[in-house]
């Protein structure tokens, strides 16, 4: 009767924890915006992004414009506010810094008559080859670059890897419904070439690349010199912001430069870890095949997609179609995986918990709300 008792009461108190648990993630969902609201306007907005890239492609470079005003903001605000270290660093990153030029070029490429005639022709040329190389293959190699409808802030990481080689997919096919459609305000009779030639050095390849070390020159002055320390539980003054070099190397990259390229011990990479405090030569490893990776987007994307209307189409659909698995695999995990892990942590370690379990699954669900969502290039 006793242990009958004991086993009730057990049992019972097992699924009292359960249920806490629950509600807390789906407290924890609710903050992170998911809610009927945020998945409706997720849902209809791409609606219409795909109504106005078919229908209207002549229109697509106001919605851009329009679409980054609402999504840079809230992805700033967000990374601001990220604990337990601000992410706002991760803003200086290539990827948003391109989005960032590519707005301020789109701009000035609506405003023909008041630039040069070689700024203009350059600006395209970067346009070009930044969102349908280096751009289009991170929405394929990330894999933070989900469809996750309800949630502002990762969806505006869809925006700024689809939406660019989506902006240069009308420029360069559509380019007669443009200039029939704002006959004042572009100019887009531009002979392009990809490669340089005898006549012309200008290029998409030598212009996006040159315009690649404007950005990597100065990011790793500032990265050695202040960045790679920013976040080290090693500085006399407590960290306070991240960056996405330590968020990459925090997520396995440490351990595996480690072990292939310096034969370090696998704990001191973990220590590393743990601490924040990487190695500058770590950091030039890291930016070497960023390098290599923008390259071969170049060559391996961007040249295809300047090749042929429908090669563009055909890599453009495949990556729209990752991005949807990958928001796909969230959404079954919310609604399957992660309560059925919650009720298997509870029920398994229950019996040794005093408490801290509780809250190392509560973060770890958390966690899962974003991971592997910071790494970046």
């Amino acid at each position: 009767q006793q242990a009958e008792e004991a086993f009730l009461k057990g049992s019972s108190d097992g699924i009292k924890r359960v249920l806490e648990e629950i509600e807390a993630q789906g407290q924890n969902k609710v903050k992170s915006g998911l809610s009927e609201f945020n998945f409706t306007v997720g849902v209809l907005n791409c609606f219409l992004i795909v109504y106005i890239f078919a229908a209207l492609p002549q229109h697509f470079w106001l919605l851009y414009i329009v679409e980054a005003f609402v999504f840079l903001p809230i992805k700033f605000i967000d990374l601001w506010y990220q604990k337990p270290l601000r992410g706002v660093l991760y803003l200086l990153d290539y990827c948003w810094c391109m989005n960032y030029i590519g707005v301020v070029s789109l701009l000035i490429l609506a405003a023909t008559s008041y630039i040069p005639q070689y700024l203009h022709k350059n600006l395209l040329f970067v346009s070009y080859g930044t969102s349908c190389g280096p751009l289009l293959g991170a929405a394929g190699a990330l894999p933070f670059v989900a469809l996750v409808f309800h949630n502002f802030s990762t969806m505006t990481d869809v925006f700024i890897h689809v939406f660019p080689p989506m902006l240069v997919y009308t420029l360069r096919w559509h380019k007669d419904e443009i200039l029939q459609a704002w006959p004042n305000t572009f100019d887009l009779d531009y002979e392009l070439n990809f490669f340089p030639t005898a006549s012309d050095r200008a290029s998409i390849f030598t212009d996006t690349v040159c315009l690649y070390f404007i950005w990597l020159i100065p990011y790793v002055i500032w990265m050695v010199k202040t960045g790679v320390h920013l976040p080290s539980s090693k500085r006399d003054a407590p960290a306070v912001y991240d960056t996405v070099f330590h968020s990459n190397m925090r997520k396995g990259l440490c351990e595996l430069i480690g072990t292939v390229m310096w034969k370090r011990p696998v704990e001191e990479s973990k220590r590393q870890c743990k601490t924040n405090d990487f190695e500058v030569r770590d950091l030039f490893v890291y930016l070497f095949f960023h390098f290599v990776g923008v390259m071969v987007s170049l060559l391996a994307l961007a040249y295809p997609c300047f090749s042929s209307r429908q090669m563009h189409g055909i890599i453009l659909t495949s990556m729209c179609i990752i991005c949807t698995y990958r928001g796909a695999l969230r959404y079954t995990y919310y609604s399957t995986r992660m309560y059925a892990n919650i009720v298997r942590k509870q029920f398994l370690d229950g019996d040794n918990d005093d408490g801290s379990n509780k809250n190392k699954s509560n973060s770890a669900e958390v966690a899962n709300e974003t991971t592997p969502l910071m790494i970046s290039v």
